[in-house]
């Protein structure tokens, strides 16, 4: 019986099972995962290291994956770590990013591994907010870029590029110059596809303009998590911002 993981937007149907669906429950592209041994498709592959491999069958939506493990947890992470690459091969942006919805806007948190993104918005839903996303936030455009979920499109409140500086608190407004670098330095990167690259060049030159952008410094007291919190839900961290 086949099984389907949705990932940052994104559906693979597989034949073994795997628990995968992330917290926006959203799709908008319906794709095939199959792991292989032995000999790789006769087709050039995409991504680095050997972890991040996979080789993709654009035409028929079917992505080939290296065993590296049969087990479902390494599995789901290979997965997690190729789903964004995917996305962008099909024209579809995927940041690294932790969400929230407050007000009906969606404030985004981007940053390395361990600046605080999951904590960040942990943080706030335990004072209201709703969680969107842990890892992988899919980016939609229409008329303004927004992040789709099941039972609703958010307009993006703010891109907030997490950095942890002793004891600082501030929140400095980015040009869309400055915020297009953060996202290229914080993005996927092209991992062989050149088109797929400039599709993500593209799409966050957009988002950088249309969508408001900061440095949100925080201190590495986690004490102060709860006031920072307060004052994001409360819009005074980035009144001035928006």
């Amino acid at each position: 019986m086949s099984a389907v993981a949705t990932i940052g937007g994104v559906s693979f149907t597989m034949d073994v099972p795997l628990v995968g669906t992330d917290e926006t429950g959203f799709s908008d592209l319906a794709l095939e995962a199959r792991w292989f041994s032995g000999e790789p498709p006769d087709q050039p592959p995409i991504g680095a290291p050997m972890e991040l491999i996979f080789w993709l069958d654009h035409d028929t939506r079917l992505v080939h994956l290296p065993v590296i493990d049969d087990h479902a947890e390494i599995r789901g992470w290979q997965l997690r770590q190729v789903a964004p690459t995917v996305a962008a091969c099909f024209e579809r942006l995927t940041l690294h990013a932790s969400a929230v919805v407050i007000d009906g806007g969606v404030v985004a948190f981007v940053g390395g591994s361990g600046v605080g993104k999951s904590t960040m918005a942990w943080t706030l839903t335990k004072a209201g907010a709703k969680a969107v996303s842990d890892d992988l936030l899919p980016i939609r455009f229409d008329d303004d870029p927004y992040v789709p979920a099941v039972d609703a499109e958010h307009p993006i409140t703010a891109v907030c590029f997490l950095e942890r500086s002793g004891d600082v608190l501030e929140a400095s407004s980015l040009s869309s110059a400055d915020a297009l670098h953060l996202h290229l330095v914080n993005g996927f990167g092209e991992h062989g596809r050149p088109e797929a690259w400039q599709f993500q060049f593209d799409a966050y030159h957009r988002l950088a303009i249309a969508s408001p952008h900061v440095v949100l410094t925080i201190p590495d007291d986690r004490s102060r998590l709860s006031q920072i919190a307060d004052g994001i839900m409360s819009g005074a961290l980035l009144a001035e911002r928006r």
